[in-house]
C-alpha cells in the first residue's frame, strides 16, 4: 500500500483501473492531500486487510467506470467505510454511478482526467491540516519564592473551606467514581446506538407469523466482527420438507455486515405455505467453504439436509402472494 497510514484518504478501485488510481494518487499528494491506495491485482482482499486500509482513513475515494461491476474488494471497502461513518467520495471516470453509490454526489472525471479543484479542496478539508506541534513546556521561572507563597495561600484557603463544609454537616466531596467511563476524544464517529450484544443478530422485519411476498424482504440489526457474515437458512414446515435452502443474507459474503443489514429470501411459487427462516452467523471463510460444498445449479443457492450450525435469529412466515420478485 502506498502512502501514510493516518490523516489521509484511501483510493479504492477495480484492478483494471490501477493505472488511473496511481495517477490520481500522485495528483492528490502533489496537491497536499495525503492518500493511500491498494496495489494488489486481486478481485478480493482478506477482511483483515480491508479493515487495515479503511479504518484509519478519513475518507474513501471510489474510482468507478460505467458498465464495470465494482470488484468485491471495492464493495467491501465501501460497506466498511459506510459502517464506520467515513466520508465516501465517488469519482466517475465515465458514465453513471453504481447503485450502491447513487445516493452520493458524484464527481465527474470522464475521459480519465483528474478531478477538479473543488473535489481536491473538499478532500483537503476532510483530511485537515497537519497535526499541531506539541506545545513546548513552559520555561521554569528563575525565582520560585512567589510560586511557593501562592501555593501556601491556596492550601490555607482549601483547609478553611474543608472545615467549613464539615461544620455545616455536609458530606465530604470525594473523587469521581472510578467506574464511570468518559468517552475518549478519538475524532471518529460515534458507534451506532441500540445495537444487539456483541456477536448477536436480530430480525426487525418481518414480524413472526407475518404473511409475506414470494421474495420476502428481511431487515435486522447486527453487531458482528468484520470477518463474520450472515446467511439465511429456510425450511418449509407446511407442508413439511426435509431440505434446508441456504443463501447469503445481503451483500456481505466477505464479512463487514452492516449494523442495519438487509436481504431477501425466495420462497417459491405456491401461496399458503409456511416457512421457518433462520439467520446463521459464520466466519466468512467458513461460509465460503460451506457454500461451495452445498451449492446447486448456478450457485445462486445451496441445499443441506440439516439446519446449518450458527443460527442466531428466527422468524416464521406464510407466503401470501405470488408476485414477481
Amino acid at each position: 500500500m502506498t502512502g501514510p497510514s493516518l490523516g489521509h484518504v484511501h483510493i479504492c478501485h477495480n484492478p483494471a483501473d490501477r493505472g488511473y488510481a496511481e495517477r490520481l494518487y500522485r495528483h492528490l499528494t502533489k496537491a497536499g492531500v495525503s492518500a493511500t491506495m491498494d496495489e494488489e491485482q486481486s478481485e478480493r482482499l482478506d477482511p483483515e486487510l480491508v479493515q487495515e486500509r479503511v479504518e484509519p482513513a478519513r475518507a474513501l475515494v471510489v474510482v468507478m467506470r460505467s458498465g464495470d461491476e465494482l470488484a468485491p474488494r471495492v464493495r467491501d471497502e465501501v460497506h466498511l467505510a459506510d459502517r464506520l461513518g467515513r466520508e465516501i467520495r465517488p469519482l466517475s471516470v465515465g458514465g453513471k454511478a453504481h447503485i450502491i453509490l447513487s445516493h452520493l454526489p458524484i464527481a465527474d472525471a470522464a475521459g480519465d482526467r483528474m478531478p477538479d479543484d473543488d473535489f481536491v479542496n473538499t478532500l483537503r478539508r476532510i483530511v485537515g491540516s497537519a497535526p499541531k506541534p506539541v506545545r513546548a513546556q513552559p520555561r521554569r521561572p528563575r525565582w520560585r519564592v512567589p510560586a511557593l507563597v501562592f501555593a501556601a495561600v491556596i492550601l490555607v484557603v482549601g483547609a478553611v473551606a474543608l472545615f467549613s463544609l464539615r461544620d455545616r454537616g455536609d458530606e465530604a466531596v470525594g473523587p469521581a467514581d472510578p467506574s464511570a467511563s468518559v468517552p475518549a476524544a478519538t475524532g471518529l464517529p460515534a458507534a451506532p446506538t441500540g445495537l444487539p450484544a456483541r456477536g448477536a443478530v436480530t430480525i426487525t422485519s418481518p414480524a413472526n407469523d407475518a404473511v409475506v411476498d414470494r421474495c420476502m424482504k428481511v431487515t435486522g440489526r447486527a453487531n458482528l466482527d468484520t470477518a463474520q457474515t450472515i446467511l439465511f437458512a429456510t425450511n418449509r414446515i407446511d407442508p413439511p420438507d426435509t431440505a434446508w435452502y441456504v443463501v447469503y443474507a445481503g451483500a456481505y459474503p466477505n464479512g463487514f455486515v452492516d449494523a442495519d443489514w438487509h436481504g431477501s429470501v425466495y420462497l417459491g411459487h405456491t401461496t399458503g405455505q409456511s416457512f421457518d427462516v433462520f439467520v446463521v452467523v459464520m466466519e466468512a471463510k467458513s461460509a465460503a467453504a460451506y457454500y461451495a460444498a452445498h451449492k446447486q445449479g448456478n450457485g445462486s443457492y445451496a441445499v443441506d439436509n440439516a439446519q446449518p450450525a450458527g443460527a442466531v435469529a428466527h422468524v416464521r412466515v406464510t407466503q401470501g402472494s405470488n408476485d414477481a420478485c
